[in-house]
C-alpha cells in the first residue's frame, strides 16, 4: 500500500513537470543593428502569429 502511494505521488510530480513546460511563455530576445530592425519586426510579428513565440529585437546601433 505504501509503495503504491509513492508511485502515485511520483507519477503526479513527473506529470506536473511535463505539463508546466507546455504552458511556459516562449520568448526570444536579441539586439543588434538598427538598419534591419523594421524587417526583423515584420518577420517577428509573422513568426509570432504562426508559432506563438514572441521575438523581442532591440536596435542598438
Amino acid at each position: 500500500m505504501k509503495l503504491s502511494a509513492i508511485r502515485v505521488l511520483v507519477s503526479g510530480v513527473v506529470a506536473a513537470g511535463a505539463f508546466s513546460s507546455a504552458w511556459a511563455q516562449q520568448e526570444a530576445t536579441g539586439a543588434g543593428a538598427s538598419f534591419p530592425a523594421p524587417l526583423y519586426s515584420k518577420w517577428a510579428a509573422d513568426y509570432n502569429k504562426a508559432t506563438g513565440v514572441k521575438i523581442n529585437y532591440q536596435s542598438v546601433g
